[in-house]
């Protein structure tokens, strides 16, 4: 199962999360827009001294994950062969690489630290199987993750999709 989701960080910040083999991974595109036309991210990080770990995912190998993200977001095309994605847990080193805004750098951390409290609990909010393994912490993150993301429906266009 993956999870993908659009995040409002900033007025002018999205931001889509994906768990994919249990990893918060975020699109080297989405972040490269933030400060450039085209997607520059992984040649500029390769021309900076930061090592930042970055993998590239194949359709050949997750063929579900591109028809679902093709479906649902205007991330990738049906054509791309591939996509390139980062750790949610570097991204608050890449938007400081690059000087970000530092709202920007506030709202990331605050993504990361919701995700490592709990990243089973991130992504998992609205299943109730999993609501029923949830310990009182891990409930407790999704009621607030629910509610912040309720309140950004209604204010700012949440995009959600569940793919199974």
């Amino acid at each position: 199962m993956c999870v993908n989701f659009r995040i409002q960080l900033t007025p002018t910040h999205t931001l889509h999360v994906l768990n994919h083999v249990q990893k918060a991974l975020v699109f080297s595109s989405e972040v490269s827009a933030w400060f450039w036309d085209t997607d520059q991210l992984k040649t500029r990080l390769q021309q900076s001294s930061k090592q930042i770990w970055a993998q590239v995912l194949s359709r050949n190998r997750a063929r579900q994950l591109f028809t679902a993200l093709a479906d649902h977001t205007e991330l990738i095309e049906s054509s791309d062969t591939s996509l390139i994605v980062y750790s949610l847990e570097d991204l608050p080193a890449i938007v400081q690489t690059f000087g970000g805004p530092e709202e920007l750098g506030v709202s990331i951390r605050r993504e990361l630290s919701l995700w490592k409290l709990s990243p089973t609990a991130y992504f998992s909010w609205g299943s109730e199987k999993e609501e029923e393994k949830m310990s009182l912490l891990e409930k407790q993150l999704q009621d607030l993750h629910m509610q912040r993301y309720v309140c950004v429906v209604s204010m700012n266009g949440l995009m959600c999709s569940v793919c199974i």
